[in-house]
């Protein structure tokens, strides 16, 4: 009895992903016998030999491109071929951000500047929150500029947000709480 070999296929879910995050391989290939074995190699000096189904899941601790192998196998001689696929893995963001604090003029008004990077040089969406109760139509809680301004009229502890995208989809949040005084503005009548 002659069998054909397996062949090796498989989809990769979600197709792109981020550094951190988990996704799922999945042989898809058919043969005339059952395959009962399937091996993949990751591109980073990790493998995996399973023989519980032709699905595994895995996530890149290092962002990068992968070249991911990937053989099944229906017997001791029934082997398929190779196949391979190449798999961006893109970094996250490394939040950083600075701001005008201390005593701040009567009018309340910080300057917030993000120092965020990505290592692999994709673009950045930025969305601060300011945590502010007493915000305005005039004087917006949020922001989606790299380095806005938010007026403060009342002097107190504030929990600030900051959410950073990439333009592949990657995102890190953080979440800070800053001080602000106001300086008093002076004002007594004519002697």
């Amino acid at each position: 009895t002659v069998y054909t070999k397996p062949p090796a296929q498989f989809q990769i879910t979600p197709p792109s992903l981020c550094v951190g995050n988990q996704f799922t391989i999945t042989d898809t290939s058919s043969a005339t016998i059952a395959v009962n074995q399937w091996y993949w190699d990751f591109g980073n000096s990790i493998t995996q030999t399973i023989t519980t189904g032709p699905s595994v899941t895995y996530t890149y601790p290092v962002s990068g491109t992968y070249t991911i192998k990937h053989v099944s196998k229906s017997s001791g001689t029934c082997v398929s071929d190779t196949v391979t696929r190449i798999l961006q893995v893109f970094a996250k963001p490394v939040i950083g951000y600075n701001y005008t604090g201390g005593c701040l003029p009567a009018n309340g008004l910080v300057q917030f500047n993000s120092t965020t990077t990505v290592p692999d040089g994709q673009t950045l969406s930025y969305s601060w929150n300011f945590g502010d109760p007493n915000a305005n139509g005039a004087n917006p809680n949020t922001s989606t500029l790299a380095n806005p301004t938010h007026n403060y009229s009342v002097f107190g502890t504030y929990t600030i947000q900051l959410s950073v995208t990439t333009s592949n989809g990657c995102t890190k949040d953080s979440t800070f709480t800053a001080t602000f005084n106001l300086k008093p503005t002076l004002s007594y009548p004519a002697l």
